[in-house]
């Protein structure tokens, strides 16, 4: 993989993150499924001492443009940018590089030390991530219960892409009257 700056999205790995994350806010999935379709797809990446660093800043910053980030995802690249771990690498490349690439990373733990719109992560993102509910290239659908507190009477809303899929769900999750 290229590196020719010191910018988080300076890196051909951090632009395929960027990519696939993009082509997955077309599709109009949801962030939480966004993350866990990132971490499955790139689950061998985020193990390697020099590509998991970099995940981890493309990922919070890709979340901290759409005001949508997660305590779990901030705290992992607050975690990588204090230990240094990204660091190794900017050794080899000298003195004013590894500087540059310091104060790259340090604007980067500002701007999620100076977040308020920290989002959780959900029950459903956390099912998918144990059970390989979502593999990438899985289903694409979303579910909504929504009742009505008049009448008290629930309603289900859904998107999908494979009805196949989606009929299998309404079998393990039977709708509830």
């Amino acid at each position: 993989m290229g590196t020719w700056g010191y910018g988080i999205f300076e890196d051909d790995f951090t632009l395929d993150v960027k990519d696939l994350f993009n082509s997955f806010i077309k599709e109009e999935v949801g962030i939480d499924q966004i993350i866990a379709r990132l971490v499955r797809f790139y689950s061998e990446e985020i193990q390697d001492v020099e590509d998991g660093p970099l995940f981890f800043f493309a990922l919070s910053s890709l979340l901290l443009e759409r005001n949508e980030l997660r305590e779990d995802i901030k705290e992992q690249t607050i975690n990588v940018i204090n230990l240094g771990i990204d660091q190794e690498k900017w050794k080899r490349a000298g003195f004013f590089s590894r500087q540059a690439r310091k104060r790259a990373l340090n604007n980067l733990k500002k701007s999620l030390d100076n977040t308020n719109f920290v989002n959780e992560v959900s029950a459903v993102d956390q099912e998918d991530l144990e059970n390989d509910r979502f593999k990438p290239g899985t289903a694409r659908y979303s579910v909504y219960e929504l009742s009505d507190q008049k009448t008290e009477k629930v309603y289900y809303v859904g998107k999908t892409i494979n009805l196949e899929l989606r009929s299998k769900y309404f079998e393990l999750n039977p709708m509830k009257n």
